[in-house]
């Protein structure tokens, strides 16, 4: 049977059922209460979970996206990044997708997914390299799975209650499938990007180029902006931050964002 860091299918769906019946005991708390449970739940389980979530919702999500030709110059973005990531981490994915929204975004567990008109708004790699590093973040900090468990908890928690036999990881991944959609909180923001921005900097990536890419899309149709309340003090932040941010030097040059796009045309 496949493992995953260190942990079995098995013990996976054991954790994800504990889980569960934390979720239901907190029904007759109220909902405040169950969301508050719920967030602090998801954070005690182990990363195995957040992927195991993660990969059953990719899954169900590339069946019903059309794909672009080729992954492989965003996946060398990712490379650059992976020896500066947690180890549960490392081994994350990333997808092309021919949608226009200019958007992306991450599951638990790491998987990234970078729509078409995201990298035709871009005007040059890094800045798409500094929205995989906010993305990645996302997960890393893991802000998705709290989202997550708040939006389940309900639904996971009276199924139990009623007696119903669901699978408790289908319906946490069928949530983690909405999470392109979901605002996050300002803090779960301001975290996302200094993670983006340290990473890209370790990475041997200009750190500004996440608060330039964010600086041109208020009028811009963004579905990511949408999603990632922006506002100026927030660039100007990042801004800021970035030119006190030191850079490694660059191991290898990334591909070009006419690469980039040529991949999903």
């Amino acid at each position: 049977m496949t493992q995953g860091f260190g942990h079995s299918r098995r013990r996976v769906a054991f954790e994800l059922a504990a889980f569960a019946v934390v979720l239901a005991l907190a029904v007759w708390g109220g909902l405040a209460a169950i969301r508050t449970l719920a967030v602090r739940a998801a954070a005690a389980l182990p990363v195995s979970v957040d992927r195991a979530v993660g990969r059953q919702a990719a899954e169900s999500m590339l069946a019903g996206e059309e794909r672009c030709k080729d992954d492989a110059p965003l996946r060398a973005i990712v490379d650059r990044f992976r020896p500066h990531l947690p180890a549960e981490f490392r081994d994350v994915r990333v997808y092309a997708l021919r949608g226009a929204e200019v958007n992306a975004f991450a599951l638990p567990g790491g998987d990234l997914f970078v729509l078409r008109g995201l990298l035709g708004e871009a005007k040059r790699t890094e800045e798409v390299a500094g929205v995989l590093g906010h993305e990645v973040g996302h997960a890393v900090l893991r802000h998705g799975m709290r989202r997550l468990a708040r939006q389940a908890a309900l639904s996971v928690a009276m199924a139990l209650v009623l007696g119903g036999e669901g699978d408790v990881a289908s319906t946490l991944a069928g949530g983690a499938a909405r999470l392109r959609a979901l605002k996050f909180e300002r803090d779960d923001e301001r975290e996302a990007d200094d993670f983006g921005l340290d990473l890209c900097a370790r990475a041997g990536v200009d750190p500004r180029a996440l608060g330039e890419f964010l600086g041109k899309l208020p009028d811009a149709p963004a579905a990511w902006l949408s999603t990632h309340p922006s506002s100026a003090e927030r660039r100007e932040r990042l801004l800021a931050k970035a030119r006190n941010t030191p850079v490694a030097r660059p191991e290898a040059t990334l591909p070009s964002i006419e690469t980039l796009r040529a991949a999903c045309r």
